[in-house]
């Protein structure tokens, strides 16, 4: 049986998905707004409850994602229901890109939260229509395509895209639900004829799997719904332990990973935390196939300097670290006349800028003339300050202990064809400001 929807019940299940938000009132709410039953449903009901003297502000934002003749009518349809009803109404055009790879349906998906991300604030926060119908369906669809742990979830009621805060609080209420609400307040609402092509995996699902389902097993939903509970049980305390491997393992000055700490795991739990590193540095989370060739890198012998690598991202082990960095066809190896004035944009590498500071750094006399910005080709030598002797460049970055993809891409700053400095590293003399003397340093930022 399911849960009767109203505003009331609506409050019910949604203010405890507020109370970490509490400190910042009123809270700003921002329901995601296509038009179709589910957001028109939530946004009436918020709209009510705010009515009702709540203590949040209530605004709507519209995604024409440009894919259908109707689009702009049903833009102006959210422009106009936002009118009637008093409700902040804003909008943004996204461009599809129909060939993508990962289908129209991912491809519009990112594209709709990379738009409320641009347009809202880091105080504010999302409210999506998603109900307990694509929960279920979600759950089906992961669990068809293979899915892990996370997958089998579900839908979450509360997740962060970029800094931005997205709650969906009628994650309990079944679409029918919804339907007697709004045909009881009398509702209107788009219905986006893509819903019913079958050609789409989910529309399939909906249509032509689950009602048989249903036949045979009326309570299916809340069966279904138990179970991804009890996943996501397992799931948090699975990420306890993740949590304390990761404390044990990451190092924090060059954010990789140590093997030997790493190589003391079960291969589950090593897997795990793999997946863990690479999602908490914000990079995309790569298939099984991936997975197990960088555990197979992790476990090799230890002079072995093995890579994995997948879409532009790159994992590499150097000196029992494990490394992760994204692969930047930008760069090009080149030389750069920098005045010092001016910050340096470098392509691939970063910003380069100038900071005064006293008794480090290069002599504040140089700061006057232009220098050079080049790059490692192999045979450099320089003095690093307070060295007795010169020593080659690549042995004294085997003594930093940079790794070697790492090495080509250090600016080197030249005065009169000497390496005043190796951005990041050290500085060399003749150049180096004495103790109490007037220099500058050269950062970096990326």
């Amino acid at each position: 049986m399911s849960l009767t929807f109203d505003q009331h019940s609506l409050w019910t299940h949604l203010a405890p998905l507020l109370e970490k938000f509490q400190k910042n009132k009123p809270i700003k709410i921002t329901v995601g707004f296509s038009g179709g039953l589910d957001s028109t449903v939530l946004l009436h009901a918020l709209n009510q409850l705010k009515i009702d003297q709540r203590d949040f502000q209530l605004s709507a934002f519209h995604v024409n994602h440009q894919l259908q003749k109707g689009a702009d009518s049903w833009e102006y349809f959210c422009q106009h229901f936002c009118q009637k009803y008093s409700i902040s109404f804003h909008s943004a055009r996204v461009i599809i890109d129909r060939d993508s790879k990962s289908g129209i349906e991912a491809t519009a998906r990112d594209a709709r939260y990379q738009a409320f991300h641009e347009h809202l604030g880091d105080q504010e926060l999302l409210l999506t229509a998603h109900h307990l119908d694509d929960h279920i369906e979600t759950v089906f669809l992961k669990l068809l395509r293979g899915t892990g742990v996370e997958g089998a979830m579900g839908i979450l009621p509360f997740s962060n895209f970029k800094k931005l805060n997205i709650v969906r609080p009628l994650l309990a209420f079944d679409r029918d639900s919804l339907l007697r609400y709004a045909e009881k307040q009398e509702l209107m609402w788009i219905d986006d004829p893509s819903n019913a092509s079958e050609q789409f995996d989910r529309n399939y699902l909906r249509r032509k799997v689950l009602p048989h389902i249903e036949q045979r097993w009326p309570a299916y939903k809340q069966t279904i719904n138990r179970f991804t509970q009890n996943v996501t049980d397992i799931n948090n305390v699975t990420h306890e332990i993740t949590q304390a491997d990761y404390s044990t393992t990451f190092n924090e000055n060059d954010a990789s990973l140590d093997l030997q700490a790493l190589a003391k795991l079960t291969i589950e739990r090593q897997s795990l935390l793999l997946r863990f590193w690479i999602k908490e540095l914000g990079y995309e989370v790569p298939n099984q196939k991936h997975i197990q060739q960088i555990l197979k890198g992790v476990n090799a012998r230890h002079d072995a300097n093995p890579q994995v690598c997948w879409n532009d991202v790159q994992i590499r082990r150097y000196r029992s670290k494990l490394f992760l960095f994204s692969r930047d066809d930008q760069f090009i190896m080149q030389e750069y006349s920098w005045d010092l004035r001016e910050p340096l944009f470098i392509p691939g590498v970063g910003t380069l800028d100038v900071t005064h500071v006293v008794g480090a750094g290069i002599k504040k006399d140089y700061f006057q003339r232009s220098v050079n910005v080049k790059f490692r080709i192999g045979g450099e030598v320089c003095r690093p300050h307070k060295r007795s002797h010169a020593h080659t460049l690549k042995k004294l970055l085997q003594e930093n202990s940079i790794p070697p993809w790492q090495r080509d891409k250090l600016p080197l700053i030249v005065i009169q064809n000497e390496i005043a400095a190796v951005v990041g590293e050290f500085y060399c003399d003749p150049f180096c400001a004495d103790e109490n003397e007037q220099g500058f340093e050269i950062i970096i930022r990326t």
